[in-house]
């Protein structure tokens, strides 16, 4: 029987009951440990997904520095459709950093300004949701009007 004391005063003894003996508690809190500490490295892992800007923009960065490197077709299309939708979000450093990744991937920009109102950046926008919709049915986006233009005018 174990007996917990202080300088002062003295504590009632503490049982363990024997199924919890000491050898059966330090393997299983072992176990807890493992189990937590590998729960958290798959939570901490960066996301495109993720409503949180600090865990999404290291992401972001990441994709546009890596390109579309060994991407499959439906990594790829779901990726750029992650990126476009957050061209619409309300954080300016989420907006900026995914068009960039954007330009890298597809080599497209479509004139869209990470610094313009909602407003001014719809027509963009409405660009960017037409390459996901040509990109959906397997289609190769046009490259956009500045750029046909440029490369018609000889």
């Amino acid at each position: 029987m174990a007996r917990l004391s202080n300088k002062n005063t003295a504590l009632a003894p503490v049982r363990l009951p024997w199924r919890l003996g000491r050898r059966a508690v330090i393997p299983r809190l072992a176990a807890c440990l493992g189990l937590l500490t590998l729960g958290g490295c798959f939570k901490l892992s960066p996301s495109l997904q993720s409503g949180d800007p600090s865990v999404k923009i290291p992401k972001v960065v990441s994709t546009a520095e890596n390109g579309r490197g060994d991407m499959d077709r439906e990594e790829y299309l779901r990726t750029v459709k992650l990126l476009v939708a957050d061209l619409d979000s309300d954080d300016f450093a989420v907006r900026m950093y995914s068009i960039h990744a954007l330009q890298q991937l597809t080599g497209q920009r479509y004139d869209y300004e990470p610094y313009l109102s909602e407003k001014e950046r719809h027509p963009a926008l409405s660009r960017w949701e037409e390459h996901v919709r040509l990109l959906e049915k397997g289609q190769e986006p046009p490259p956009p009007p500045t750029q046909a233009a440029n490369q018609g005018g000889g």
